[in-house]
């Protein structure tokens, strides 16, 4: 059946007293089969059932006013667990039969009270939105700072690899003009050995040989006073 309590103080409304509410809800007991009874019948007569909805609405009330209008959201089972311990003990003690079931089937507020609750938890999950938008932006932040020092730890590394190569690459030229030259002079001090040329004949041997790799039609060897001919 249909129970119209309030709850408990509204920590938004203080001085309300509790919001009015509608609470739909079942309820299973069982009668006792022993000399009890015979008792519930001699005290209650046909009108037990009666008796106990009554029993069970105050019951329901008065643990409806010890939860605030907010719990009624989120204390959904919770308060379906008060209210059956309490009407268990109250039943057992004033009509002495068993509850074995109670659930709550529907809660209704007033509908400016209902609106105003929605409104709020539309503002928290705009909230919640938010701030899962804002965490993210800032992941996305976060990324895009590690790929661009990605990019430039990259670009780091090749300039180095350009250079290491650049400097290993001269130094290969370095020795091979060094391996060259001392193939060279090797050869000439070969030559000269074996011809058994003087050192002003070693200079002359030079002298021709630049001369041979650089070949010219206004050249003139061995004159003191050289002229060009025509």
């Amino acid at each position: 059946g249909s129970i119209s309590p309030r709850t408990g103080e509204d920590v938004n409304q203080p001085e309300s007293g509790g919001q009015p509410i509608q609470i739909c809800l079942s309820l299973q007991y069982r009668l006792p089969n022993t000399k009890a009874l015979g008792t519930v019948y001699t005290s209650f007569g046909s009108t037990f059932h009666q008796r106990y909805t009554l029993i069970a609405r105050n019951t329901i009330s008065n643990v409806a006013q010890t939860f605030t209008p907010f719990d009624f959201w989120t204390k959904r089972a919770e308060l379906s667990e008060a209210m059956l311990r309490a009407v268990q003990t109250s039943l057992q003690h004033q009509g002495l039969v068993e509850v074995t079931q109670l659930q709550i089937m529907r809660i209704d507020f007033p509908q400016q009270y209902e609106d105003m609750i929605t409104n709020i938890q539309l503002q928290v999950q705009e909230k919640s939105v938010k701030e899962y938008q804002q965490r993210v932006l800032a992941v996305l932040n976060n990324f895009e700072v590690l790929r661009a020092t990605n990019e430039a730890t990259i670009t780091v590394v090749r300039s180095r690899a350009v250079q290491a190569a650049t400097v290993l690459q001269n130094q290969a030229h370095a020795s091979a003009l060094v391996m060259f030259q001392s193939a060279k002079a090797n050869a000439t001090e070969h030559v000269a050995r074996t011809l058994e040329f003087t050192e002003s004949q070693v200079i002359g041997y030079l002298r021709l040989k630049a001369l041979s790799s650089h070949p010219s039609n206004r050249t003139v060897v061995g004159l003191k006073g050289p002229f060009a001919s025509q």
